[in-house]
């Protein structure tokens, strides 16, 4: 993993514990209210408000990215993972299973490293 994506995965680490402090302490505040006052005062309504926003930009609106692409692979990881399943190997159009060139021969895996990463019409001609 490189430092950037180590710094971007350990900044949402950090937002989402921010929000389930947020959620502990609404959730310890308000029953303390319901206990002693009822529903006759207390923040619990505007807070829950501002609780659902910190939710909605620490999540993302719930739903929104639900049979996604993205949403489908990670469910299938975590399908895989509680089953023991492993991934099933690529078939060639014959029915043989591709070869991992990479694991083969270093000189084709720098071959293929070399390889430009942005394609044009002209370069398939």
């Amino acid at each position: 993993m490189t430092d950037n994506a180590y710094d971007k995965a350990r900044k949402n680490v950090k937002r989402k514990k921010g929000f389930y402090k947020h959620l502990a302490a609404y959730i310890i505040i308000n029953t303390f209210f319901l206990i002693t006052n009822g529903f006759e005062f207390g923040p619990w309504l505007p807070w829950g408000i501002g609780l659902a926003f910190h939710y909605v930009s620490v999540f993302g609106f719930p739903g929104s990215g639900i049979l996604s692409r993205e949403w489908e692979e990670r469910e299938l990881e975590r399908e895989m993972k509680r089953t023991g399943a492993s991934k099933p190997l690529e078939l060639n159009p014959g029915g043989e299973p591709l070869p991992d060139f990479k694991k083969a021969d270093p000189e084709v895996e720098e071959q293929l490293n070399k390889l430009p990463r942005d394609w044009s019409e002209k370069d398939l001609v």
